[in-house]
């Protein structure tokens, strides 16, 4: 008789999903201060975390999980890009992880290294009124979900304010860096900017598995406004020429092969029917109630569309 397959940790803030033998995806739920995946990967003689959501709370609770499953030491932390909502939990691994990043990433994460605390507090509760106001004008279903997760999630970050240290990467590559342990070797990898302008994402070749950070949303808008979208198609292509069966996405659930290529048809439907609504002369307001064809209307995030359409329309200007 076999023994029943432990269960495994369980937070508010995330679901876990093992992928692979030492290999678990932690998928965020929606409005608990997660805000983006994140990932735990045992090397053998230690552990590596890849992306440490947008809270200490959210972190806490990932590290935990990382201890019990593996066993091991934390002794990496991957930040895949920029966006805080991927690296602003970083401090519940110092002083013992080796937080690691590209080299471009690590400039812009200098550049707003000295923001001070009262100015970020300031920004989110700005975001929160901002929020809080289309969520009482707006009438779309969806787009009423997507706005009451934001204005969660910000008041999550909000809450963590008066504890929060930026906790900044020491160790940077420019295009390849490999982790050898007993267990697997980990390939950290860029191929350029497509969702900013550096995106780094995880490659576990013996194992099939990426982690992809926000060069791929599952089922899930991507939000394009810091990006340059054909170069993420380019970017997308390129690693789909990889050998793996299992993607972890920066948000959504897990993916696989296939999601590269419908992500990549989203950014290029994307761009026509901004190019088709700004050929008709149809002011913003009016674009952004018009809708992408399937499966792309049914996806999350619908607020995210509006940011993405005033996005190519500045870029139409």
């Amino acid at each position: 008789m076999t023994n029943p397959t432990p269960a495994l940790p369980t937070s508010r803030h995330f679901q876990l999903a093992q992928v692979a033998e030492g290999i678990y995806a932690a998928i965020s739920i929606d409005g608990t201060g997660s805000m983006s995946n994140a990932g735990i990967i045992d090397l053998g003689e230690a552990t590596l975390i890849f992306d440490t959501f947008a809270t200490p709370q959210a972190a806490r609770d990932l590290r935990a999980a990382a201890e019990l499953l593996c066993g091991h030491t934390i002794a990496y932390v991957i930040n895949s890009h920029r966006d805080g909502d991927h690296w602003w939990g970083n401090q519940v691994f110092l002083p013992a992880a080796t937080i690691i990043a590209t080299g471009k990433t690590h400039a812009s994460l200098l550049r707003n290294k000295n923001m001070s605390k009262e100015k970020m507090q300031a920004s989110i509760e700005n975001d929160i009124q901002d929020l809080e106001a289309r969520l009482a004008q707006e009438q779309n279903a969806h787009k009423r979900h997507a706005q009451a997760n934001e204005i969660a999630t910000r008041r999550e970050i909000l809450a963590a304010m008066p504890t929060f240290e930026k906790a900044m990467p020491t160790l940077t590559f420019e295009q390849q860096l490999t982790l050898h342990g007993s267990q697997r070797t980990a390939e950290l990898l860029t191929y350029g900017g497509g969702h900013t302008e550096s995106d780094m994402f995880l490659y576990l070749p013996d194992d099939g598995v990426l982690f992809l950070g926000d060069l791929l949303f599952v089922r899930t808008h991507p939000w394009v406004g810091a990006g340059n979208p054909e170069e993420w198609r380019r970017i997308l292509q390129q690693i789909e020429r990889s050998n793996f069966t299992v993607v972890v996405p920066g948000h959504g659930p897990l993916g696989e092969k296939s999601d590269l290529a419908l992500l990549r048809r989203y950014l290029a439907s994307l761009a026509a029917l901004a190019e088709e609504c700004m050929s008709k002369d149809l002011p913003l307001e009016e674009a952004t109630k018009t809708s992408l064809p399937a499966p792309f209307d049914e996806w999350e995030g619908a607020d995210t569309f509006d940011d993405n359409m005033e996005f190519f329309y500045s870029r139409g200007k």
